[in-house]
């Protein structure tokens, strides 16, 4: 069976989000009875709500009961429908995987990342050109024929020649021709000039819909969602992709809701302001980046930031951010402990209590790196000596996220409302004049999440500081190293052969220790020429110096290489080492 017959089916928010099947083609049962396929606990379904059917076509949700109906959304850019079903949102992704296997007690798996195409929004301006003025009616009209009419009458009257009526009936017909003539032309003007004003608003109004379109498709590529999430929680693709320097390193989904669309247009060359419109069931966004700073309340305050916290965590690796929680309460957070974003070098989970923070920061456990901090103790931001208050005001680069029950701390620019029905209300900004917004959230209780998260428990970050030594040896022999790196120093033949094998012109290369991921070697041409070796008193820089000299003297011939060893301390770091040729 190929992925391309495996479906994820993610509830996206609603009470059960988080919550992930992977299905294989065919029928499928939607509801809250326990023998349904794709399970959940919302009241506003029914036993057997809706029937699933997943083939190469694509997937078709039919209502077998319930008062409300489906609500059906496209496929976006990741190749996700997203349908509606009760109260929640239920995404089904094409072409899904296996799930990865689990490893085994103290088993890590190095997590390779692999090639991200950042999301850009760098649209062509709308140009919108003034529409011209109609046409003028022609000047002017039949009054003047007519008054030359009767002037030539009285006068034909007065002279008694009938020659001047005429005269004044030709130039009247002349003249009515005339007036008939420019008001057709008029007319066709007029027609022309609708046609055009028409064409060319159909123009803008298609152009603007290809923008909105592309607006759409770059929101649902650069905000994660938690069916993204999960889906990546699941397969291990595209894990800890995210990187520091992506404008959307640190963005996450509350859940879905309207988002405004400003249209980017240009007017007699110059960028217009033109009025912006509301885009529904759009993933609404947060940053907790440096500087962040957000309350959550309400009945599922937890639920969602266990939701923000997973997507961070599945997007943007260890190596680029830390977790600490601080609370009284580490029974409610036990989950974060699985994630390998919340250790220390030592492997000690970072949930604290409020006294442990001061320690945390002396003994250098808070690292410069961006760090997100998540406390249930808003009482603990009211003092300005509390501990909570020195991390946020001394740490580099952090975020802070306060889940709480009463009013939202002074310091929060943003707020996040939840209500009893899985919505919530939200306030990107406190110091702006941005309406609130009301969204569907997505809301992970404690053991999806702990479940999540135990899926990259054992995945470690290769670029991580704190873990890339961990599978260092603590001593290793000289002998050992050159042996893995296929010369024998006892052999005289294997050396020999070796300095066979590099040719006329061999690299200056040789082992000189071993890393977490095998042996390391340097080469005076690639890393070169010149090299410092500094350390401590003790540290062993002569006996690596020695390691170097012997290596080299192994793998290149004395023909290619020469040494000039000098040593102020007397010799002795070199002295064993004469006799080399």
């Amino acid at each position: 069976m190929t992925t391309d017959d495996l479906w994820l089916v993610c509830w996206e928010t609603g009470p059960d989000a988080g919550a992930t099947w992977t299905l294989r083609a065919g029928p499928h049962l939607v509801g809250r009875a326990p023998h349904a396929t794709v399970r959940s606990t919302d009241p506003a379904l029914e036993p057997f709500h809706a029937d699933l059917s997943l083939d190469h076509h694509g997937p078709v949700v039919r209502q077998l009961a319930g008062r409300l109906p489906l609500r059906h959304h496209g496929p976006d850019e990741h190749r996700v429908r997203r349908v509606g079903v009760g109260h929640s949102v239920l995404a089904i992704r094409s072409g899904g995987a296996a799930p990865q296997r689990a490893h085994g007690p103290g088993s890590q798996r190095t997590v390779l990342r692999t090639p991200r195409q950042v999301p850009r929004w760098a649209p062509e301006p709308v140009r919108i050109e003034r529409e011209p003025a109609p046409p003028k009616r022609p000047a002017g009209g039949l009054a003047p024929a007519v008054v030359a009419l009767v002037v030539t009458a009285v006068m034909a009257v007065v002279v008694r020649q009938l020659m001047f009526v005429m005269f004044g009936a030709v130039g009247t017909v002349a003249a009515l021709s005339h007036w008939v003539v420019a008001r057709l032309g008029h007319r066709r003007d007029l027609r022309d000039h609708a046609r055009h004003v028409e064409r060319t608003r159909a123009h803008v109004a298609s152009a603007l819909d290809e923008q909105r379109n592309a607006w759409v498709r770059y929101v649902t590529r650069s905000v994660p969602t938690l069916p993204d999430a999960c889906a990546t929680l699941t397969t291990g693709r595209e894990l800890w992709q995210r990187r520091i320097g992506d404008d959307d390193a640190w963005t996450v989904s509350l859940g879905l809701g309207s988002v405004v669309w400003a249209p980017v247009v240009q007017s007699d060359g110059l960028l217009a302001d033109t009025p912006s419109c509301s885009v529904d069931d759009l993933p609404v966004a947060a940053s907790l980046g440096p500087g962040a700073r957000m309350s959550v309340a309400g009945p599922h305050g937890v639920a969602l930031v266990n939701a923000m916290l997973l997507q961070l965590a599945a997007g943007t690796g260890p190596a680029d951010w830390q977790l600490v929680v601080v609370t009284a309460k580490p029974d409610d957070w036990r989950w974060v402990g699985h994630l390998p974003h919340a250790r220390d070098e030592s492997g000690r989970h970072l949930v604290l209590d409020e006294a442990a923070v001061l320690d945390a920061v002396r003994d250098g456990t808070l690292t410069a790196r961006h760090t997100v901090v998540v406390t249930d103790h808003a009482a603990g931001l009211a003092l300005r000596t509390s501990p909570l208050r020195r991390l946020e005001a001394t740490h580099p680069s952090l975020a802070l996220v306060v889940v709480h029950d009463g009013a939202a701390p002074a310091l929060c620019r943003s707020s996040v409302v939840t209500m009893s029905d899985a919505r919530a209300r939200l306030v990107s900004d406190h110091g702006s004049d941005l309406d609130p917004i009301t969204l569907r959230i997505a809301a992970v209780p404690a053991a999806s999440a702990e479940r999540w998260a135990q899926a990259i428990s054992a995945c470690r970050d290769p670029e991580d500081e704190r873990t890339s030594g961990t599978d260092v040896p603590l001593c290793v022999s000289w002998r050992e190293v050159m042996l893995e790196s296929g010369l024998d120093p006892d052999d005289h033949d294997s050396i020999a052969s070796r300095w066979r094998a590099g040719g006329p012109d061999p690299q200056p290369r040789t082992p000189i220790g071993r890393a977490g991921d095998g042996v390391v070697d340097i080469d005076l041409v690639r890393d070169g020429p010149h090299a410092l070796l500094a350390g401590t008193t003790g540290s062993g820089k002569s006996e690596l110096m020695r390691s170097l000299v012997l290596g080299l003297s192994c793998s290149v011939s004395p023909e290619h290489l020469t040494f000039v060893l000098v040593d102020y301390k007397g010799g002795a770091a070199f002295d064993e080492l004469r006799s080399l040729p």
